[in-house]
C-alpha cells in the first residue's frame, strides 16, 4: 500500500487513550486463551517492540508535572479568595476564567502523564499476553472539536473523525475516533486537500482522509478501537501492507 496512502495525522507515540488502557491490571495479566493471529498483527509484532514501550522521558514528565503544580497552586487562591460571582462585575468573570483555564490545564497534564506511566504499562502487558487486536481502519472527512490557545506556544486544535474498521471476518464495522490534536488548523488542512466539515453528520466517507491502523483492547467493545496507541510509523505501514497482501 503506498505510504501516500497513510492519514496524515501526528498520533503522540508516548501517550495512549484510555480506549486503549484495560480497567485492571488483573483483566490482562493472563495469556489470551485466544489471541489474535491476523498478518497484520504479526507485521506489527516484527516490524517494532509491542505496545505500551513508549513512554514520556523523565526531563519532560518532571516539567509536566512541575507545570501541574504550579497550575494548580495560582488556580486555588483564586478559588478561595476572589468573588467570582455576576455581582463582582468583569473582575470576577476574568478571574473565573483564569482559574477555570489554570485547572483545565493542569488537569491536561495530569492525565498525559497518567497515560504515559502506570497506563503504558498496562498496555504493555496487554500487548504481551495478546489482548491487543489490531485492525486496518479508514478515516472519513475530519471535524473539529475544540481548540486550546496556551500563552506562549501555537494554537493546539482538536479533531475527530468516523473510522471504518475492516475486520478479519470480512466485516466493517464503523466508530467514531477518539479525539486527536494537531497544529494545523481547519483552514490549513483545507488547502491541504484533506476534508474537513463543520459538523459529524457531514462526515459520510465521500473524501477519505486515509488509512491508519486501530488497535483494539479486545476485554472491551468495539467502539473502544483506539488511533492513539503508539505504534511507529513503520508499524503503521507494515500492518497496512500485511492487511493489503491478505485482501489480494
Amino acid at each position: 500500500m503506498p505510504q501516500h496512502y497513510i492519514a496524515p495525522f501526528d498520533f503522540p507515540d508516548h501517550e495512549y487513550n484510555e480506549r486503549l488502557i484495560p480497567r485492571s491490571h488483573r483483566s490482562v495479566s493472563s495469556p489470551n486463551p485466544s489471541p489474535a493471529t491476523s498478518a497484520i498483527t504479526c507485521a506489527i509484532a516484527t516490524a517494532s517492540p509491542l505496545l505500551g514501550g513508549k513512554t514520556l522521558e523523565t526531563k519532560e514528565l518532571r516539567t509536566r508535572i512541575v507545570v501541574a503544580v504550579i497550575l494548580c497552586a495560582m488556580a486555588v487562591p483564586i478559588l478561595i479568595f476572589e468573588d467570582l460571582s455576576f455581582s463582582s462585575g468583569w473582575q470576577g468573570l476574568a478571574a473565573a476564567f483564569f482559574a477555570v483555564l489554570f485547572v483545565v490545564t493542569a488537569a491536561r497534564n495530569l492525565w498525559s502523564i497518567r497515560s504515559s506511566t502506570w497506563g503504558a504499562r498496562r498496555i504493555r502487558t496487554a500487548a504481551e499476553n495478546g489482548w491487543i487486536e489490531y485492525y486496518p481502519a479508514l478515516l472519513s472527512e475530519i471535524w473539529q472539536t475544540g481548540e486550546y490557545v496556551p500563552e506562549y506556544e501555537p494554537t493546539q486544535y482538536y479533531y475527530k473523525a468516523k473510522v471504518r474498521l475492516f475486520l478479519p471476518d470480512g466485516t466493517i464495522h464503523d466508530i467514531i475516533s477518539d479525539e486527536f490534536a494537531s497544529l494545523t488548523s481547519p483552514r490549513a488542512f483545507r488547502e491541504q486537500g484533506i476534508g474537513v466539515v463543520r459538523f459529524q453528520s457531514k462526515a459520510i466517507f465521500e473524501r477519505t482522509t486515509g488509512w491508519y491502523i486501530a488497535a483494539h483492547l479486545s476485554t472491551k467493545p468495539l467502539r473502544f478501537a483506539s488511533l492513539r496507541h503508539g505504534l511507529s510509523r513503520e508499524q503503521v505501514i507494515a500492518g497496512l501492507n500485511a492487511a493489503a497482501s491478505s485482501a489480494s
